[in-house]
């Protein structure tokens, strides 16, 4: 080996991206193949003066006397894997000083080196802040180095600047560093790499930490959303508790604001609680980043963010509005539109890349068309059409799309004409929220009229839209189908296929797009007749086959759609009651209660069905009984058994009054169920089930009793007799499964596991309670699924997997405050006795760790761990 170079110097690392994958798939030609992967960079490194210092199986570890010739190696590397092979190499670079022992390098510096090339995925190359200072001034020509930001690194006390290496040829969008922040925040994964914004980025920098509420203002489509979560990914090394993301778009009720707080902080939250001051009670010192998105139609609630802000001492904010809050101690930052070229400028096709503008334009044109790639002439048109755009990104990102059909010498002739037409906008809006509307106003004038026609009627609904509830609301308006219509917006970028947890598609907006369609429907004059029609749809929707919610059995997938509808149903809501439909509003909240409570909506049933009373007299007795009802419902699922109590005596009382005898049945068992809570009770709780199941059994032909039956074995089990509570609940199953009843099948397993558990059968515990999660997750019920794992946490622990079990738990813990599931009063001391079960085998510290580790799970992560087979279960 040759004589190691002292000082400073440059580690590599690098290593083969799905190694063990691939000897899977090829072979007995693996070997072969890793031979050819060593030649090759064995070749570049000695060409660039590099020496070998490990090789294990498909890694190298290799050092560089100079930083230069480290980064050239590397992209040698690349270049040649890429053009001669199929391997997907990760490499990390880092500089400093090591030491030297035994012929090779030791230190903080080396592991550091490893660490950064782990961060990477296959094709891919980092480098150290350390190196970056190096090169900056000296890189090969035609290479970019993108700035990453701060990443924890494994086992490293301190956060690493990274940055990217790309070059002519070489792949330049990868995903998501392999780091720790996954932990620590909830941002999603960016879809396109940010364009631009460093300087920025680098401004902001410095207000985060030092300023409390930062508010990034500007007109929609100008990247305020994307910046703030760049930002708030690049300062999570200041904030030890994480950084968190809540996204406000579908919130129209500013009181909801601080519950959408709450939810992402898993702040359990009672509904006669104060939330700000529990919100704030709960964060205390924590240290951490809120990034609160789409604040400006929420603006009345600033002052629960003051509040919040004041008592939470380590809370720190991160607003995105089109106005600011105007509190105390907020900064207000304007962000700005995209850089472009100066307009007489002359440009060719490789000073693209120099302007954000005309660099997002690209990546927004290749994305519809993958062949494009400009010429000397195209690329003055381009920049002309980003000058005009006034570099806003939505903008850009509309008029690019148009590529698929115009060449950029007619785009540039038609966005000129169409400005040229909407200079005289409005006085009292911003110059750059006239140039928005301008843009998103030219693709509106390429539409058709059905096109036009569908785009303003999309903006009656709230938080997405079927395309069975588009034909219904909107179809009437056009003379072709409906289908064509919404397929050419999406073509046209105008609106976004999504799919539902169900696999069905979902049609959404951008919320500045959404804005200026309702405009369009406003000035239309048709906005009555579409919010009238809106909601009658989704008054059918809710009260399709509406009867009793206690007693009779729910369509899951009906159950499902009610839920994926909730801010249509509220938008709905709103409308009769403010239009003085009350009766129909009433009915919507009747549909709509037993779905909303089996998914923790709870407060939403409340508040509405108090609101349907308001005028309760103008309702007809039927419905205003089955408001009683509902209430009742609400109540008793928030763990107010007394008021759940008062409501169905309430309802029982209507009901023999106007002569409903399977209402008066049905109440009857609803007010036993009342008793859960209170044991002294149990004789007058049984006598009043079996009148009620009695009298429903008499009057109704093919009554669906599952329910009647789960509440007779809750009695029986919270009075001790354990044996009569299996016999109710197996009896309730048989049945429940012959009527393909998910979700009463969900809880009577659940219920019959916890009987298993008592009686020290854990097997057969797991074995029920693991259907019952299987079923809950495949129906959509994730409030039931979180509910599921914690019960599976127990007999996991006494089948000698304590350290699952404990992970569960975290799992189940995060998840239920996090979709506010209460458990009732008579499930409390089960509950209680699992998680003594799950402790009792673990230290304070071991059960600490690892139900933190289970807080971090995703739920489909958490229903593998519960339902996987033990055998498989590393112990």
């Amino acid at each position: 080996m040759s004589e190691l170079p002292a000082g400073t110097v440059t580690f590599l690392f690098s290593d083969i991206e799905g190694s063990t994958r691939l000897a899977q798939e090829v072979g007995d030609a693996f070997p072969g193949l890793i031979v050819e992967h060593q030649t090759i960079v064995r070749s570049e490194i000695g060409a660039r003066g590099g020496i070998e210092l490990g090789t294990e199986g498909d890694s190298f570890f290799v050092v560089f006397p100079s930083a230069l010739s480290a980064v050239s190696a590397a992209l040698d590397v690349q270049r040649r894997l890429q053009a001669e092979t199929d391997f997907k190499v990760r490499m990390g670079l880092h500089s400093g000083e090591a030491a030297v022992r035994g012929g090779s390098y030791y230190g903080l510096e080396v592991h550091r080196a490893a660490r950064i090339a782990a961060a990477g995925h296959g094709g891919q190359v980092l480098i150290s802040n350390a190196t970056m200072a190096l090169v900056s001034q000296q890189l090969p020509e035609g290479t970019i180095a993108t700035d990453l930001g701060e990443h924890m690194l494994k086992d490293l006390a301190s956060p690493e600047h990274l940055y990217q290496l790309t070059a002519t040829g070489l792949p330049a969008e990868f995903p998501v560093l392999r780091t720790l922040e996954p932990e620590h925040h909830n941002i999603p994964p960016a879809p396109t790499p940010l364009v631009g914004r460093r300087g920025q980025l680098g401004e902001l920098a410095e207000l985060v930490g030092a300023k409390k509420l930062i508010t990034l203002t500007g007109p929609g489509g100008v990247g305020k959303t994307r910046l703030a979560l760049q930002l708030g990914l690049e300062s999570q090394a200041k904030f030890v508790d994480g950084v968190w993301l809540v996204q406000l778009a579908t919130i129209a009720d500013p009181k909801h604001v601080v519950h959408e707080i709450a939810i992402a902080l898993n702040v359990q939250v009672t509904s006669s609680a104060d939330v700000v001051a529990t919100v704030a009670e709960s964060l205390g010192p924590k240290e951490l980043l809120l990034i609160l998105d789409n604040f400006e139609q929420v603006i009345d609630a600033a002052p629960d963010i003051a509040t919040l802000l004041t008592k939470a001492r380590g809370l720190h904010m991160i607003v995105t509005s089109r106005e600011r809050l105007n509190v105390i101690g907020e900064q207000q930052w304007e962000v700005p539109p995209l850089t472009t070229p100066e307009p007489a400028a002359e440009i060719s096709a490789d000073d693209l890349d120099g302007y954000e503008a005309t660099l997002l334009f690209l990546q927004q044109a290749r994305a519809v068309k993958p062949s494009f790639r400009p010429t000397d002439d195209d690329a003055r048109f381009i920049a002309d059409v980003c000058n005009r755009l006034d570099g806003i990104p939505l903008a850009i990102e509309l008029a690019a799309s148009r590529l698929r059909m115009m060449t950029p010498a007619a785009l540039s002739s038609r966005i000129d004409d169409r400005l040229a037409i909407l200079t005289g906008g409005s006085r009292n809006l911003p110059d750059r929220q006239q140039t928005l509307r301008a843009a998103i106003d030219w693709s509106y004038q390429l539409l058709e009229l059905d096109e036009r026609t569908m785009l303003a009627d999309l903006s009656v609904f709230r938080g997405g839209r079927s395309l069975e509830a588009i034909e219904a609301v909107c179809g009437p308006d056009l003379d072709g189908s409906a289908l064509d219509a919404v397929a050419s917006l999406v073509d046209k970028s105008l609106v976004r296929e999504e799919s539902s947890p169900g696999g069905e598609s979902r049609f959404v907006m951008m919320e500045s797009i959404h804005d200026f369609a309702t405009e369009r429907l406003d000035e239309s004059g048709r906005t009555t007749e579409l919010r009238q029609r809106h909601a009658e749809y989704f008054t059918t929707l809710a009260t399709q086959g509406i009867t009793l919610g206690a007693t009779r059995h729910v369509n899951t997938e009906h159950i499902n759609t009610l839920n994926l509808e909730v801010e249509n149903l509220r938008h709905s809501l709103r409308w009769l009651f403010d239009s003085g439909q009350d009766e129909a509003g009433a009915r919507v909240v009747s549909g709509v209660a037993e779905a909303w409570g089996f998914e923790s909506h709870l407060q939403d049933v409340a508040e509405w069905a108090r609101r349907a009373l308001v005028n309760e007299n103008d309702l007809t007795d039927a419905t205003r009984a089955l408001l009683y009802d509902r209430l009742g419902l609400a109540t008793f699922l928030q763990s107010d058994l007394i008021a759940a109590r008062s409501w169905w005596q309430k309802a029982h009382d209507l009901y023999a009054q106007i002569g409903d005898h399977d209402g008066v049945s049905y109440s009857l068992i609803n007010i036993a169920a009342s008793y859960l809570g209170d044991m002294d009770g149990y004789e007058v709780a049984i006598d009043m089930l079996e009148r009620g199941l009695g009298g429903l059994r008499a009057s109704s032909d093919g009554f669906d009793d599952t329910q009647p039956l789960i509440v007779r074995g809750e009695l029986h089990r919270v009075a001790g007799d354990f044996d009569a509570a299996r016999s109710a609940y197996e009896e309730g199953l048989a049945k429940a499964r012959t009527a393909g009843a998910q979700r009463r099948q969900i809880v009577l397993l659940v219920n019959l596991g916890t009987l298993a558990q008592h009686r020290n059968d854990p097997g057969h515990a797991l074995e029920l309670i693991s259907e019952s999660i299987v079923i809950a997750r495949a129906s959509g019920s994730a409030a039931w699924t979180a509910t599921g794992i914690r019960y599976a946490a127990p007999p996991i622990t006494d089948l000698g997997y304590p350290e699952d079990g404990a992970r569960l738990l975290g799992a189940a813990q995060r998840w239920e405050q996090r979709l506010n599931v209460i458990h009732q009063p008579n499930d409390v001391e089960v509950v209680e006795r699992g998680r003594q079960t799950v402790a009792a085998g673990l230290s304070a510290d071991d059960l600490e760790r690892l139900m933190a580790e289970g807080a971090q799970m995703t739920l489909d992560e958490a229903v593998d761990l519960a339902t996987r087979d033990r055998a498989t279960r590393e112990v």
